[in-house]
């Protein structure tokens, strides 16, 4: 309600050790790729609350205690404006059990009803999967006709629980419709367990003429379960962008005859997938989200550059084009932004230094999964057969803000290696303004040329042999005179 602060009380039971804080990260532009804004609050005697002042739409927040400095998300709700709600928080198992009360605890109840009745879902999946694929994996020959009978059966389940779902929502009266659809594609939307499932098999399978033809044709003949048409709904549901861009790519990608898909079709298909602020929101994805690139062939610096330049003709909200234009900064031959870091011994190091050389950077925090998945690719079928060439440098900056965090990091051969040039960004950590100037994402791979002048912005998940391509490429250009 308009004029009302959003207000979450809560109390800590059975906890060992008591939390000393909550966080509360709250995202107010409802996307996964947003800043979020971090509220605090000290526990006393098991008891904490939070209080803030406005709020302009529902916002998606996440929540956490935190002891001896760690801390965990416990839980992910929508704050609204006019909320006042009291959370029961029992410790005693490591699966928090969480009950509200108060003003609006309806929403929230039915969130972690949603949240359980989908993990009661994937229990019902994992049978059927064990009950027809599991004992085919012995066998030489996959037979397409089991194959066929479990896609039927797991579409009857998922249309089955997705009923069961609907009768939830509907008996929630006190919800206004806008936040149920947004609920509906946030916490329950198993088309996106549908897909997922495709996808694997996809991938497994998509060599067997038979067997991907039965995938192809259980996908598009596939009826979705959550039929969200609101784009007040659309807009405040990061889980509806990530799920159909990925239906996007799933659909061109069980409809072609390889196992990846051109990076130009794509971004047509999803240029073409909706109109308004979400059809500019879905473009905006396309460029800011960790999983565009996964399984895309067809893809290079200029090419991606003259879909930022066409997407900029397209979107046309300010917040949206701001994230588009960010873009631009990697574009090929954009001087480097030049930042200054802290050495292994506490020095100053500006990247000034590196001028002459050809310098892959690669930024990352210790826990990034996709971090550590590049620096195990890289280190593994890149790095070997370049790491004589004295004109390279492999620049390595970690992002943790506490130092023996990043120099752990460092020594776990995870996320970085002894033989290239580590530095840190100190305590601003993510705030540090290379970070902010070109990204809120991790990793970040820029590879850059003699003259300090970007060449490309490194594909994470793209093959070895397109990364050690790019880098030989680079290391036979001369620096300009």
């Amino acid at each position: 309600m308009p004029g009302r602060p959003f207000i979450l009380s809560g109390k800590f039971v059975n906890a060992d050790p008591m939390p000393d804080s909550v966080l509360m990260g709250v995202f107010p532009k409802n996307n996964a790729y947003g800043v979020a804004t971090m509220y605090y609050a000290k526990v006393r005697n098991g008891n904490f609350k939070i209080i803030i002042p406005k709020l302009s739409m529902p916002s998606k927040f996440l929540f956490g205690p935190s002891a001896f400095g760690k801390s965990r998300v416990i839980g992910q709700y929508y704050a609204q404006q006019g909320d006042s709600v009291h959370m029961e928080i029992d410790a005693k198992t490591s699966e928090y059990a969480i009950s509200f009360l108060g003003k609006g605890s309806e929403k929230y109840n039915l969130i972690n009803q949603l949240i359980n009745q989908e993990k009661r879902l994937k229990v019902a999946l994992d049978v059927i999967y064990r009950r027809y694929i599991s004992p085919l994996k012995q066998q030489t020959n996959f037979d397409a006709l089991i194959l066929d009978s479990y896609f039927t059966e797991v579409q009857d389940t998922l249309l089955k629980w997705a009923k069961a779902r609907s009768e939830l929502i509907k008996n929630q009266r006190a919800i206004e419709t806008v936040v149920a659809d947004l609920l509906t594609s946030e916490y329950s939307n198993y088309d996106a367990t549908w897909v997922n499932l495709i996808d694997v098999f996809h991938s497994r399978y998509h060599k067997d003429p038979a067997l991907k033809e039965i995938i192809r044709s259980k996908f598009n003949s596939y009826v979705e379960t959550s039929q969200i048409t609101s784009d007040s709904s659309i807009l405040l549901s990061p889980n509806y962008f990530i799920y159909r861009s990925f239906k996007l790519k799933t659909q061109l990608l069980v409809n072609s005859p390889s196992s990846t898909v051109e990076f130009i079709p794509y971004y047509n298909s999803i240029k073409e997938s909706g109109q308004g602020l979400v059809g500019q929101r879905m473009i905006t994805e396309f460029f800011i989200g960790n999983y565009t690139m996964e399984k895309i062939t067809g893809y290079s610096p200029s090419v991606f550059d003259s879909l930022v330049l066409d997407a900029s003709k397209v979107v046309t909200d300010p917040y949206y084009t701001a994230l588009i234009s960010d873009k631009g900064k990697t574009r090929k031959g954009s001087k480097l932004f030049q930042g200054e870091f802290l050495d292994k011994n506490g020095a100053n190091f500006n990247m000034k230094a590196l001028k002459g050389k050809v310098v892959l950077i690669d930024m990352w925090v210790t826990g990034c999964g996709s971090c550590a998945s590049f620096h195990s690719n890289f280190k593994t079928n890149v790095y070997p057969q370049l790491k004589n060439i004295e004109d390279l440098v492999v620049l390595s900056i970690g992002m943790d803000k506490a130092r023996q965090a990043w120099l752990a990091g460092v020594e776990s051969g995870k996320y970085s290696s002894r033989s290239y040039v580590n530095v840190h960004a100190g305590a601003l950590g993510t705030s540090h303004p290379f970070f902010t100037y070109y990204t809120n994402s991790l990793p970040l791979l820029l590879l850059v040329d003699r003259d300090g002048r970007i060449i490309t912005k490194v594909n994470n998940t793209g093959p070895a042999s397109e990364l050690k391509a790019l880098i030989n490429k680079a290391l036979l250009k001369t620096p300009a005179k």
